[in-house]
């Protein structure tokens, strides 16, 4: 009987070894679909917590007449009388709001039973820049810029500014307001003593605690405080409204709304939204207003809703539960300086 040839025997540390390598392979393959998992599980998470405080609603006014009263995600609650007719809201002060037409050259107070309070006429008024903090409203015509009492809507001080075309500022540490003109960019002070000058044109603005935006055009550029020029983004369109919020730029264009990251300007997404950009003072919800329709737009997630009225909207109103006006104030300049 033949002899059954059983080779040498393996050593045990071989195997040893062996199952070492096959549990460490194991380890790394399951560990790595384990923490993708959680991070894509953490995302969602990130996505589905975009929602705004539950004790704010938005007042959406409408020049035909009407106030529509919303949640923060749009949804009607109820309506109410409103005659004061086109106003683009600049913010809120104390216990009222701050507005503008500029097709009437008019500034206004709104009360929060929605009267008009009081009201001073600006010839060929531009935009607005409501300075909470100081107090003061500043107003950009088509040749001078104002500085106005936010209490009494008193003219404090007027200077010469040629062809102006956009107005923003900010308030921290102390006001600076910057007007754009068919030619430059003018820096002012809270007293509207010039500060400087940059040879930079286009047709809006937006300034943030660490970066300034001029849209034009077809582009977008950014800028440091110091004015060098940080970076340029080619976009579709003419950019009508600039909007920053938590890193994230808005460019509201006649082709959509783009999102661009800050301050390199890298194209995130385009939206399907159009119009007037509002923030709410958290800086997680923002509103683009076209007509009778309006798209909340979730900040950081940019997934969007789509809210129909049957008016037109204008400007809107930012309430907590309990009928208190709320302003840009602390917490949004906190999330504008993590990026805007």
């Amino acid at each position: 009987m033949a002899e059954l040839g059983l080779g040498v025997p393996t050593p045990r540390k071989y195997w040893i070894a062996l199952g070492l390598v096959v549990g460490v392979v194991v380890g790394l393959v399951i560990g790595y679909y384990l923490n993708a998992a959680t991070l894509q599980y953490a995302y969602r998470l990130l996505e589905s917590a975009q929602q705004p405080p539950p004790d704010v609603y938005v007042v959406a006014l409408s020049p035909k007449g009407a106030a529509f009263f919303l949640t923060a995600m749009g949804t009607p609650i109820t309506t109410a009388q409103w005659s004061g007719g086109a106003a683009r809201v600049a913010g809120a002060y104390r216990d009222m709001y701050i507005a503008y037409d500029g097709d009437r050259g008019k500034i206004f107070q709104i009360t929060q039973g929605l009267e008009i309070k009081n009201v001073v006429y600006i010839d060929g008024l531009v935009g607005v820049y409501l300075d909470e903090k100081g107090g003061y409203i500043y107003a950009l015509s088509r040749d001078k810029l104002y500085k106005i009492s936010a209490d009494t809507l008193d003219i404090v001080k007027s200077v010469e500014v040629p062809n102006g075309v956009y107005i923003a500022g900010v308030n921290e540490p102390s006001t600076v307001v910057y007007v754009l003109t068919e030619r430059s960019l003018v820096k002012f002070d809270g007293d509207l003593n010039k500060l400087g000058e940059v040879a930079v044109s286009g047709k809006s603005l937006f300034v943030g605690v660490l970066y300034f935006f001029v849209g034009g055009d077809g582009f977008v550029k950014s800028f440091d405080k110091s004015n060098r020029q940080i970076a340029e983004v080619k976009l579709d369109g003419g950019v009508s409204q600039l909007l920053a919020c938590r890193g994230i730029l808005l460019a509201s264009t006649d082709g959509g709304v783009y999102a661009v990251s800050i301050p390199d300007l890298r194209v995130i997404k385009r939206l399907d939204a159009r119009g007037i950009l509002y923030a709410d003072p958290t800086c997680s919800v923002v509103y683009a207003v076209e007509d009778s329709k309006a798209t909340v737009i979730l900040i950081p997630s940019l997934n969007t809703h789509v809210v129909n009225l049957p008016e037109p909207l204008d400007g809107l109103i930012f309430r907590t539960g309990a009928g208190a006006a709320l302003g840009g104030g602390a917490a949004r300049k906190v999330a504008l300086a993590c990026g805007g």
